[in-house]
């Protein structure tokens, strides 16, 4: 539906207020090269209508964000920001020429409520953090994907400027909800979404909770990157809880 940014701005803000959100921008180019480059996985980025970076944008919507850089997590592919903005929405990675830009938006609790305990998953503007590396390192399930927008770059502060801050941005755009956003689920539908979350992400969950508490007994037996992504994620929680509070 077609409304004006700052509509969409107002409904994330209210919709919102206990996720951190991140957008991933929809490029086409990039898009063929994954299926050009990647043969063993492409099977997992096909879609089944015309390809063009709208339907790209519908297809993850109804069936989660697949990350290429499984290596450099969640935040290889989806930039998060810190406090939402007048301009948040204007936003692109890959384009630099006027026109429309569609952009995924995630939409990630924090903290996560699971089994009746909250678990924060540490700061996801930050690569290395649980969140990023370990639960959501492969794919983020279309449950944390909120919806999607196309924006049209409507002019250049400069006319051979390839930066975004410096892209003239559209006051209306056109929003799609995602109707199975987790916020929008029952409990029962939410304790469903992460019981499979969970089920093959065991470690991810015991690293989690090692993360949520200060005692350095967690840490036993955990391998040395495990430890790293453990303690920077106790730090960012820290500062994370403090910024919000």
């Amino acid at each position: 539906m077609h409304m004006e940014k700052k509509e969409l701005l107002l409904k994330m803000k209210e919709e919102l207020s206990r996720y951190q959100i991140g957008f991933h921008n929809i490029g086409l180019k990039k898009y063929q090269n994954v299926l050009e480059l990647c043969e063993d996985t492409k099977d997992a980025f096909l879609i089944d209508t015309e390809i063009t970076e709208k339907n790209i944008a519908e297809h993850i919507m109804k069936t989660g964000l697949n990350i290429v850089k499984d290596y450099g997590g969640l935040s290889s592919t989806v930039w998060f920001f810190d406090k939402q903005k007048d301009t948040s929405l204007d936003y692109t990675y890959n384009h630099i020429e006027l026109g429309t830009v569609w952009n995924i938006i995630a939409g990630v609790p924090n903290p996560l409520s699971y089994n009746n305990k909250e678990y924060f998953l540490g700061d996801l503007q930050y690569a290395t953090n649980v969140g990023n590396l370990m639960l959501f390192d492969k794919r983020l399930p279309k449950e944390f994907i909120y919806g999607y927008y196309g924006i049209k770059i409507v002019d250049k502060k400069c006319e051979n400027s390839y930066v975004n801050n410096d892209f003239i941005y559209d006051d209306v755009l056109e929003f799609y909800s995602n109707p199975e956003f987790f916020e929008y689920l029952g409990k029962e539908e939410k304790d469903f979404v992460l019981d499979n979350l969970f089920l093959n992400k065991k470690r991810a969950l015991e690293n989690l909770k090692a993360a949520n508490n200060d005692s350095y007994l967690p840490l036993l037996f955990k391998t040395s990157s495990e430890k790293h992504i453990i303690q920077s994620t106790r730090k960012q929680i820290k500062e994370y809880i403090k910024s919000y509070n």
